[in-house]
């Protein structure tokens, strides 16, 4: 999460996963975001540890939400 690697963003520039992480103001492992064209969040991230009964649901739910905005 806090590594030098190079990537590219959605830009086409270069960067590294700590930058995106600052970015994006990411603070706890794990988070899921969920982009659309360009690099906009489409639904709600998912940040930290749910409980295992909900994460599916959670999840499924940000998925449809993504979905849509496409």
């Amino acid at each position: 999460m806090r590594s030098s690697q190079a990537v590219l963003d959605f830009q086409g520039r270069k960067t590294t996963h700590d930058q995106l992480i600052k970015q994006w103001r990411i603070s706890i492992a794990p988070t899921l975001l969920f982009f659309g064209p360009g690099g906009k969040e489409v639904a709600e991230r998912m940040e930290g540890g749910y409980l295992p009964d909900f994460y599916g649901p959670y999840l499924e739910e940000r998925m449809l939400k993504g979905r849509q905005a496409l």
